[in-house]
């Protein structure tokens, strides 16, 4: 007579199969904000949970690249891009690991369908007088000695020999699945420590970044000032370029006037001066001098103003710095980064859902992500933009603008110069705007990128690494 393992001794081998479970503040005092900035370091490693060699280590590299503007900047760029890699890492591990478990809770329910049969034999074992002890209940590696010992001692008939196997190889593959997870969890929690080291190392060099940037605070403040006015003017993102480029240019041609009249102004003194001196040979020595002093206070009053007029084109030169970039925007085809790691939910061209052609990419990605600039750039607008959000439009050069819209915070100011791969800002935990009907619908942080040539959106398609097309 067949005797059967009573279901205490079977069950809990394999349960029943379930489911696995601002900001921008400006500060005028910039020393001030440099002290705070260091001295809060510790404290935001120690939430990231970077360890104290790593945080001294950190500080050693602000003091070194503190007033090193391209140093800090190419701290910035490898900084993102490691945060960059690591993030990939991360959704690639967790995108191995569903699968894994998917793979053994799929074992697990095919065991428990053959439940009965692993019941036969250990029952054969303990007629063979092998009653294995409790242990052998707990792991798929006990249950798996327990079969392959069945087997060997020609516990299991003739009949069964085949269905035993076949339970002993999904035994081994269940155990080894079980392992494999374990280590996958091991090296997602590993790159998400790194993650977490890489963000707070570009919280602090950011920090450092904007310090040096934000030198003339009270010019950055007027910028800001118009900016909204700008935005508050503008009924759509064709004429917010239009009004910044023509801003930019009446600035320009304000501070070539007032160059040209000081230097003007200098040359009439200048010959005022002469002339008095020629008048002094020839007249009263009194009132040569007097008229010679007058002379001399009026070139020196024009002095002054060429010098005003220096240096309010300088701070207009400090605002605007044209750095040229590296390369043309158009010769940089299938060369460029996209600005976050994740995936393309609508790419341009696409049905937007909304009723219209999408006129530029929308990107999912992960909380708090790092934003870099596609390219070199000089930041024509960055704030909040009707339905954009935070909206920022980098000035790439011959006609090319880069638009990008759903961050949570900007990271860098009107007028400066941005090189390729730089952090200029940071997503949120949820979505903030959406221009598309697909980013509408996702509760995860989505970026919206738009390249566009004299007004006009075009494929950033074309200008993406060649590597993958980030789309799923």
């Amino acid at each position: 007579m067949t005797v059967l393992l009573a279901p205490s001794l079977a069950m809990p081998v394999f349960a029943q199969p379930a489911g696995e479970t601002d900001s921008d503040t400006v500060t005028t005092d910039m020393e001030q904000r440099l002290g705070r900035s260091v001295g809060e370091l510790d404290r935001i490693l120690q939430e990231r949970g970077v360890s104290e060699e790593r945080a001294a280590a950190l500080a050693r590299e602000i003091e070194a690249i503190r007033t090193d503007r391209a140093a800090i900047t190419t701290a910035l760029i490898a900084a993102a891009k490691t945060e960059r890699k690591l993030s990939l890492d991360i959704i690639a591990l967790e995108n191995r690991l569903g699968t894994l478990q998917q793979d053994a809770a799929d074992v697990r329910a095919s065991l428990w369908e053959r439940r009965a049969l692993l019941a036969e034999v250990l029952a054969a074992l303990q007629r063979m007088g092998l009653n294995p002890p409790p242990a052998i209940l707990v792991t798929p590696d006990d249950a798996l000695s327990s079969v392959r010992s069945a087997i060997l001692l020609g516990a299991v008939v003739p009949e069964m020999r085949t269905q035993t196997a076949r339970l002993a190889t999904d035994l081994e593959e269940l155990g080894q699945l079980t392992a494999t997870i374990a280590d996958e969890r091991t090296r997602l929690e590993t790159a998400r420590g790194e993650q977490a080291e890489e963000q707070a190392r570009l919280t602090v060099l950011v920090e450092e970044k904007r310090a040096l940037e934000q030198e003339a605070a009270g010019t950055l403040a007027a910028e800001r000032e118009r900016l909204a006015a700008l935005a508050a003017q503008a009924e759509d993102l064709q004429t917010l370029i239009m009004s910044l480029e023509a801003d930019i240019e009446a600035a320009r041609a304000a501070a070539e006037r007032a160059r040209i009249e000081a230097e003007r102004a200098e040359r009439e003194a200048r010959q005022a001066r002469l002339d008095a001196e020629r008048e002094a040979r020839e007249s009263e020595e009194r009132i040569a001098r007097e008229r010679l002093e007058a002379a001399r206070q009026a070139e020196e009053a024009a002095r002054e103003r060429l010098e005003a007029s220096r240096q309010r084109a300088e701070e207009l030169a400090a605002r605007q710095t044209r750095i040229a970039p590296s390369m043309p925007f158009a010769q940089l085809t299938g060369q460029l980064e996209r600005p976050v790691a994740g995936r393309t939910i609508t790419a341009f061209g696409d049905d937007d859902g909304l009723g219209s052609i999408a006129r530029g990419d929308t990107m999912q990605t992960s909380a708090d992500a790092i934003v870099t600039a596609p390219a070199d750039g000089w930041v024509l607008y960055a704030g909040p933009f009707r339905a954009y959000g935070n909206l920022l439009i980098l000035d790439a050069g011959n006609g090319y603008h880069m638009v990008l819209a759903g961050m949570d915070r900007i990271e860098v100011s009107k007028g400066q110069f941005v090189a390729g791969g730089e952090p200029v800002g940071i997503m949120g935990s949820i979505r903030l705007a959406g221009v598309t009907a697909a980013a509408a619908e996702n509760d995860s942080p989505t970026l919206y990128v738009e390249f566009r040539k004299d007004g006009n959106p075009v494929d950033p398609a074309r200008w993406w690494e060649r590597a993958g097309t980030g789309r799923t």
